[in-house]
């Protein structure tokens, strides 16, 4: 598993969550927006654990270039920016544009207006249908 940052810290209380219980179930909740760091997370927790994966589609694909490193034109001094390293967090086959969830939600504008979280809403639904003999 990579060491990078909080991240394996945060991967290793997850697992350690899920395998200590049967009864713990893990929910991860994405969207769009959830790339980069967070993006690897979801990856290992998608692939090692059994987490339920609430929302939209993630907002890249499991392998994908990250780590960006700025350089200057030669000619004009431009500053730019690049992604400079390849994350492979799934197979070399995986070609997904996103990782699905389980239990797909949208946030709608009414919605996040009024204050509501659809997802967690979904999630504590779940739970509740589970619980119940």
């Amino acid at each position: 598993m990579r060491s990078t940052g909080v991240q394996s810290p945060i991967t290793r209380a997850m697992l350690h969550f899920a395998a200590n219980d049967p009864g713990n179930r893990l929910f991860v909740v994405v969207g769009r927006n959830t790339f980069s760091a967070a993006h690897l997370l979801l990856a290992d927790l998608n692939r090692l654990t059994d987490a339920i994966i609430v929302g939209e589609p993630s907002g890249s694909r499991p392998n994908h270039m990250g780590e960006a490193g700025w350089f200057v034109l030669p000619y004009s001094g431009v500053w730019g920016i690049i992604s400079s390293q390849y994350h492979q967090a799934s197979k070399a086959e995986d070609h997904r544009v996103w990782v699905a969830p389980h239990l797909p939600v949208t946030l709608s504008s009414a919605q996040y207006f009024a204050g509501r979280d659809p997802a967690m809403e979904q999630i504590f639904e779940l739970i509740a249908s589970l619980s119940t003999p």
